[in-house]
This record gives structure tokens, sequence and C-alpha cells, in this order.
């Protein structure tokens, strides 16, 4: 009798718990990322014009003084986002803004297993090559330079998720 208590009341619970509103913006705008097609002039052009929103994610997560009760959940729709916006970021902010996060909040762990979800092989690799050149600490590593293609990536024919 108690564990069908419990049950009820674990469904009640979850069934009346907040969503996530910074996860269904960073959602959004993740798929806006997702439609262009990086090969197209325009649609870089309109990627690189989102990048603010992108920073403003990012930022908002670093000056945050506590993490809430949803923070690793929103910082898994964070790297899924940042990953998505990589390939427009001609500074590469996003990536840096991880790396902050890494260092400061703590989220390298939930950085780490975001990444191996992440099915676009290209976006996943290049975010890979960004964050490496950016979390580098050996002498002689230069953040500027990520070696990593993104247009040879997706000129092969298994680039695609």
């Amino acid at each position: 009798m108690k564990i069908i208590l419990l049950t009820i009341a674990l469904i009640n619970i979850s069934a009346h718990a907040k969503p996530c509103a910074p996860c269904t913006e960073m959602d959004a705008l993740t798929k806006r990322f997702s439609k262009l097609q990086y090969s197209n002039a325009d649609d870089r052009r309109v990627g690189r014009s989102l990048m603010d929103q992108v920073l403003r994610f990012t930022e908002s997560y670093i000056d945050a003084r506590n993490k809430g009760p949803s923070f690793d959940r929103e910082i898994q729709h964070l790297v899924r986002l940042v990953a998505a916006s990589t390939p427009y970021d001609v500074e590469t902010a996003g990536a840096g803004d991880l790396v902050v996060l890494i260092r400061e909040k703590g989220i390298l762990s939930v950085y780490t297993k975001t990444v191996s979800t992440l099915t676009n092989r290209c976006q996943k690799n290049f975010l890979q090559a960004v964050m490496d050149a950016r979390l580098c600490t050996r002498e002689g590593c230069d953040e500027e330079k990520v070696p990593f293609d993104y247009e040879a990536c997706l000129s092969r024919p298994s680039a695609t998720p």
C-alpha cells in the first residue's frame, strides 16, 4: 500500500514539475541553427547574426551566482546550442564561455556526457577541437588555431547525422 501511495505521489510531483523555460528557448535556437545550410552564404550570415542570442545564454550561466535545481539539465541544452552554433561563431566565443563554465562552475562531466550524445558528427568534432584548443594547458598551445576543417567535414558523405 505504501509503495502505491509513494508511486502516486511521485507521479503527481513529476506532473507538476516546472518546465525549464531556458531549455525551451535554447532548444528553439538550436533548431534554428540546425535548419541552416553552412554552405549557403546567406545562411552563414543568418547564423552569425544569431550569435548574440547564444552568447546571452552562455554569459548568463557564467554570471549566475548559484546553481539552480535544473542547472545540469540547462547546461546540457546549452552545450547542444553551442555545438550547433560553433560553425557560425567566428571568434568561438561560445566555446570560450563553456571553458569558463568548466573551470568556474565545474561542468566538465555534464559537458562530456552531453557531447557524447551529439549526433551531428561535424558539429561534435568541431566543438571538441575548439574546446581542446581552448582548454589546452601545455606550453605551445594556440587557442586561435583549431586543427579542424568544418567545410571539409561537411563535404564527406558521412557528415550528416
